[in-house]
């Protein structure tokens, strides 16, 4: 569908949907080569553990997902020297928590708020049924 001058939103919605299906269908189309790929045997016994595998023009990135199990690092951590950790601590915002100071303590948040930076997300868009 090719959008003219000054389509509607029902227009719009449709030439979304459209382009939507489409990219569904390629997704499924090049996971499919992805498995395909991965069970040619040469490629799979060439691929590293961990890191980018080269095939001509095709690139191969593999690895794993770590995730910790918090509760034990921190009883582990207690045993080991401070410059030998290989972790740091991270402050996560617990958004219900920053709401409620914002609307309800404002002295607080007036504290704490010059850490935050808002950055825009990418807008998302669904189509009901889609």
């Amino acid at each position: 569908m090719t959008i003219t001058s000054a389509p509607t939103i029902d227009e719009l919605t449709q030439a979304w949907e459209l382009a939507k299906h489409a990219e569904n269908q390629a997704k499924q189309v090049r996971l499919e080569v992805e498995r395909q790929l991965l069970e040619k045997t040469d490629l799979k016994a060439a691929l590293i553990p961990e890191g980018t595998s080269t095939f001509g023009r095709l690139k191969v990135v593999t690895g794993y997902t770590r995730d910790w199990d918090q509760q034990r690092l921190a009883e582990i951590q207690r045993g080991i020297e401070p410059n030998f950790w290989p972790f740091k601590a991270k402050l996560e915002e617990i958004r219900a928590g920053s709401r409620f100071l914002e609307e309800e303590r404002p002295d607080l948040w007036a504290q704490i708020s010059p850490a935050l930076t808002l950055k825009p997300k990418k807008p998302a868009f669904t189509v009901k049924g889609y």
